[in-house]
């Protein structure tokens, strides 16, 4: 892994969607084994729909990497609006721009999206999936301290037909 200076990392807002769609829509279609979201579906979405996800009004976040108005990665955290599970951050869209991969961005993005989540009052842990067999992935995070607590088999499949399994992955953040 290549690593570049830190680039500094943002809150996404409503009038980030459009450079957001534009993200999301290319790894989706790259990576379709990646996301639980397929890329048909959530091209068709408008970026409206997404001012929405990044306005969150319940908790939940969405921090990006800008660089000359052009986004090179974001992560969301949701938070549960239901009273038993507001303890509970997921996070989800761990995305970073080809050619900003490897460069140490999706560290930069997790990093600063627990340490959010751990201000965020109320919180004890986070959770998230990532696609077995995705090892860059699942090493980034296990250096951030997430562990491995189960597998759904078959948890995605593609339209060619092709399934995957999906890690589950928690970090306590109520230890230390």
């Amino acid at each position: 892994m290549t690593s570049t200076p830190p680039l500094p990392v943002e809150l996404l807002q409503p009038a980030h969607a459009a450079a957001y769609k534009r993200l999301r829509d290319l790894m989706l279609s790259r990576h379709p084994e990646a996301f639980t979201s397929d890329a048909q579906t959530e091209h068709h979405r408008t970026v409206d729909s997404y001012a929405e996800r990044l306005q969150a009004g319940d908790g939940s976040f969405t921090l990006g990497v800008l660089q000359a108005g052009e986004l090179l990665g974001a992560l969301t955290c949701e938070i549960s609006s239901r009273a038993k599970e507001r303890h509970l951050g997921h996070l989800v869209a761990m995305m970073v721009a080809p050619g900003h991969q490897g460069r140490g961005l999706g560290g930069q993005l997790l990093a600063a999206t627990v340490a959010r989540a751990r201000e965020t009052g109320g919180l004890l842990q986070l959770t998230l999936t990532v696609t077995k067999g995705n090892g860059p992935a699942v090493a980034l995070y296990e250096r951030a301290g997430f562990r491995t607590c189960g597998c759904l088999p078959r948890a995605l499949r593609l339209a060619d037909g092709r399934l995957f399994d999906k890690l589950q992955m928690v970090l306590p953040l109520d230890t230390d």
